[in-house]
């Protein structure tokens, strides 16, 4: 019974996706009376020992998750930010403004409203993903976003 919740605890805390028993120093492996075991009889053993493993990692998961019910859900990190400067930008009829960024990028105003470029300047923008799949202009580093469509 001790060999067995020591195989158990050595399993749950290895850092390894496997269980390799070979890996397993001589004097452990003969403390724990492994050395007796033959080389069949480690591989069931090692095989148990990783189904274990598994099945306990996927309990430890779920009720981690069910700690976290409720709980506002932290959303991932996104590294798709766009860094560029604007080269040329135009008002169509529809009034919503089409930038063509450094990058050879392009991205529309999804709703007409006003936006102060500087003239004969570089105008820095950063767009961020907001939710829902939609994304925000910043110009210059002015907090005011601008909700904007990459359409190239």
């Amino acid at each position: 019974m001790k060999i067995l919740l020591f195989l158990i605890f050595w399993s749950v805390f290895a850092h390894a996706n496997d269980i390799n028993l070979d890996d397993m120093p001589p004097e452990i492996k003969a403390a724990a009376g492994l050395s007796k075991l033959t080389s069949e009889e480690l591989k069931v053993l090692s095989d148990w020992l990783n189904n274990k493993n598994l099945e306990l990692r996927k309990a430890q998961k779920e009720e981690t998750e069910k700690d976290q019910i409720g709980l506002k859900a932290e959303p991932p990190p996104r590294d798709d930010l766009v860094t560029s400067t604007i080269v040329a930008f135009r008002n169509p009829i529809n009034r919503k403004m089409i930038f063509e960024l450094e990058n050879g990028q392009q991205w529309q105003q999804a709703k007409a409203e006003t936006i102060a470029l500087k003239v004969n300047q570089t105008n820095n923008v950063v767009i961020k993903p907001k939710s829902f799949g939609s994304w925000s202009m910043y110009i210059n580093g002015k907090n005011k976003g601008y909700k904007v469509k990459r359409i190239k």
